[in-house]
């Protein structure tokens, strides 16, 4: 008896392997390629360099996995690279910029309250998304300038360096 006990149980186990091993792989998630992602955070940095600000930048994928966080020599200790990352979790997760997602949670209060309760996000500009013919690939997001309102453009400028390309 123990040993057809033991057969079941093997016989089981066999089956519950092959299910796993039948399975597909999940599909990789889709991102600038890293030599891009480093291109477009670099950018942003020289932009708000060129007008004395340092700033950190980070890149994500479309499944928000880090591709690149940079912080410029000399950012300041502190929130710039959690808040740069935040910026860009922000935008993939709402498939908007981080000044949409602000600008929202000023009018919709349910939103608002969504918003702030997920300690990830950062409803402040300065995140953007990244796509390619049409579809969202990722985002990035600066932070660390005096205002969101130049984070952004920094963004906008990691934006514009690498979008032709993606």
């Amino acid at each position: 008896m123990n040993r057809a006990v033991w057969i079941a149980g093997m016989l089981l186990a066999a089956a519950a392997v092959s299910d796993v091993i039948a399975q597909a792989p999940p599909e990789p998630a889709k991102g600038p390629p890293a030599a891009l992602a480093l291109e477009a955070a670099q950018a942003a940095i020289a932009a708000c360099a060129a007008n004395g600000y340092v700033v950190a930048a980070t890149v994500i994928d479309s499944s928000g996995e880090l591709k690149v966080v940079i912080a410029a020599d000399g950012v300041p200790a502190g929130d710039a690279v959690p808040h740069s990352i935040s910026k860009a979790v922000t935008a993939l997760t709402y498939r908007m910029s981080s000044a949409a997602v602000q600008a929202r949670t000023k009018t919709d209060p349910k939103f608002a309250a969504e918003v702030e309760a997920n300690p990830k996000l950062r409803a402040r500009a300065g995140g953007q998304i990244l796509a390619s013919r049409g579809e969202i690939i990722g985002a990035i997001g600066v932070s660390g300038a005096p205002g969101g309102d130049k984070d952004d453009l920094c963004t906008l400028a990691g934006v514009a360096k690498i979008k032709d390309r993606l």
